[in-house]
């Protein structure tokens, strides 16, 4: 606690609205429940705290929950999940945060550099994830490495656990929040092969979203979520299709959750 607040307990004096703010920050930073972030995009350091980050991350299991997702997948129920920890959770204002998703961290150091040439600061949390789908026998041997791992199914196919991550942007306003789309479709989304002008990795579908619908061309979608706690497994899927998925992924398995909502994803992502 601050040292200026000290008087107030000796006096028992009427809180500030200051001093209860300081309390709630404390009593949510204690419970695990305040903001989560490695810096701000304009920081010094922020690309080498995003390096480290990705560095010090590996692929995320969490076995009951894959296999739930793993049988959807092998009987074609849905086309792919994610596993994420909870405890990477930025707890970012719902209406200044845009969620970006993508696997070469190279792609993730150049977007930051490019929102800070942009002139937009905002919080920055890295949170890992695994994203599973279907490796088709016909591509050829998969192999492994440090960032995927595979599972041959009874197909002959096999499941396929990459590493990834999400790059959750809390920005300084909304004017800043609703500026990222156009950024994005500007630098980082591919249109044609070899296109000039873009960031590395761009691809030609990119991923991010928000709870909160920003400017700019965004869809509303489902996310189809089962939990065991700590970890998540995480389908979107459009609207129409959370019955489906919710069977699908119906589990008597002690511990595990399943909720569904809706959300707001770029239109390149939701015309896949």
């Amino acid at each position: 606690m601050p040292a200026d607040h000290y008087h107030l307990i000796r006096e028992r004096s009427a809180a500030t609205a200051e001093y209860a703010a300081v309390l709630l920050g404390k009593t949510l930073e204690t419970r695990g429940e305040y903001k989560r972030y490695i810096g701000w995009v304009s920081d010094d350091h922020i690309l080498n705290e995003l390096l480290n980050a990705y560095r010090a991350s590996g692929i995320v299991k969490a076995p009951a929950l894959q296999a739930i997702g793993d049988r959807a997948l092998e009987e074609q129920l849905v086309t792919g999940y994610t596993i994420r920890d909870s405890r990477y959770e930025s707890n970012f204002v719902d209406e200044l945060t845009i969620t970006y998703a993508h696997a070469d961290i190279r792609h993730a150091l150049q977007l930051v550099a490019l929102l800070r040439s942009e002139g937009i600061d905002a919080r920055v949390q890295y949170e890992p994830r695994t994203s599973a789908f279907v490796y088709l026998k016909e591509w050829g041997d998969p192999g492994e490495s440090e960032y995927h791992e595979v599972r041959q199914i009874a197909n002959g196919n096999w499941i396929e656990y990459a590493k990834e991550y999400e790059l959750v942007f809390e920005f300084r306003s909304t004017a800043d929040r609703d500026r990222f789309d156009g950024i994005i479709r500007q630098y980082a989304k591919k249109n044609e092969a070899d296109q000039p002008g873009l960031i590395y990795g761009s691809w030609w579908q990119p991923l991010y979203y928000a709870n909160v619908r920003p400017a700019g061309d965004y869809r509303l979608i489902a996310n189809n979520r089962l939990s065991d706690g700590r970890y998540y497994l995480e389908s979107f899927s459009l609207i129409g299709q959370t019955d489906d998925i919710a069977a699908a992924y119906r589990t008597d398995e002690p511990g595990i959750t399943y909720a569904s909502y809706t959300f707001w994803a770029n239109a390149a992502f939701y015309r896949i």
